[in-house]
């Protein structure tokens, strides 16, 4: 079974991580840990002519698994660091849930050897945002979440929320979350925030 290509696989790894994944009609894979974010600003990282730094490589389907590896190069100073991803995923029957195992190689020692797994969820990307040049665009801000009280946030905590004007979920990562916390939010609410903000702001 081949990868969806409409869209980015994601895995929310922390409240200030998540990891996203790419893949192509024609071979290509591409894939970035960044700060949570739109996924329709992520795809914009992650297309062919992608910078040597971003992740990527090309994806082959071996049998019921997807292998591909992802390699990013890097100049710090005068050296020259380079990194394999070498991953093995497999695929629920929709596409939608990937689960993948991997193994590093790295010129940088720290990272050399180290090995891990992850669990990704898909989320559907707008064409224009997968292929064209796009602007950053404006996205909803914290104040627009009274609906959130339907998927059971707190109530009180969304009403705390909305009175912070100055908070954009378009910009939320690790230094807004602190001073979220900062403010006397939940952080059960506020992890709760950056985990719908990523799967719902496609």
């Amino acid at each position: 079974m081949r990868p969806r290509t409409d869209g980015l696989y994601f895995s929310i790894a922390s409240p200030s991580s998540v990891s996203w994944l790419r893949f192509t009609e024609d071979g290509e894979a591409f894939g970035v840990a960044t700060s949570p974010g739109c996924p329709s600003q992520i795809a914009t990282w992650l297309r062919p002519g992608a910078e040597k730094y971003v992740p990527q490589g090309r994806y082959a389907i071996d049998g019921e698994a997807i292998a591909f590896t992802l390699e990013s190069q890097m100049a710090n100073g005068a050296q020259h660091e380079r990194t394999l991803r070498r991953h093995r995923a497999s695929l629920s029957n929709d596409g939608r849930a990937l689960s993948t195992s991997y193994t590093i190689e790295s010129t940088m020692p720290a990272y050399d050897g180290r090995s891990s797994s992850d669990a990704y969820e898909f989320v559907t990307v707008e064409r224009r945002c997968l292929d064209g040049a796009m602007k950053p665009a404006q996205f909803r801000a914290l104040r627009s979440i009274a609906g959130l009280a339907k998927f059971g946030f707190d109530r009180a905590m969304i009403a705390a929320a909305k009175k912070l004007d100055s908070v954009n979920l378009a910009t939320l990562n690790v230094y807004d979350r602190d001073r979220l916390l900062a403010l006397g939010l939940d952080p059960a609410f506020v992890d709760a925030l950056v985990a719908w903000r990523v799967k719902d702001t496609a």
